[in-house]
């Protein structure tokens, strides 16, 4: 499992997903690391899955990166409405 796993993180550290950082580098800057865990299931496509978990605190008096990052409505145009146009008038216009 060790060996799988190693492969998935240096997959992603490939193709840019992630990046490997040196910890004795000092920074300027406030820095947030993802805490991640393997999960094993059943599967012969991804019997291993690399889970990144954004909620977890690093201590009780430390925010998670959930809790830093801002919520708001999402920026795309609500379906219902959408759905609704579409029924009011007489001629629809899709690009």
């Amino acid at each position: 499992m060790l060996q799988q796993y190693n492969e998935i993180i240096t997959e992603q550290e490939r193709r840019g997903f992630i990046e490997k950082i040196d910890t004795f580098q000092p920074r300027t800057a406030t820095v947030y690391y993802i805490p991640q865990h393997p999960v094993r299931k059943d599967s012969s496509t991804t019997p291993i899955r690399i889970m990144y978990d954004c909620s977890r605190k690093q201590s009780p008096d430390h925010p998670s990166l959930n809790d830093c990052l801002e919520s708001t409505p999402p920026v795309l145009n609500d379906l219902t409405a959408i759905l609704v146009r579409f029924q009011i008038h007489k001629y629809a216009v899709s690009t």
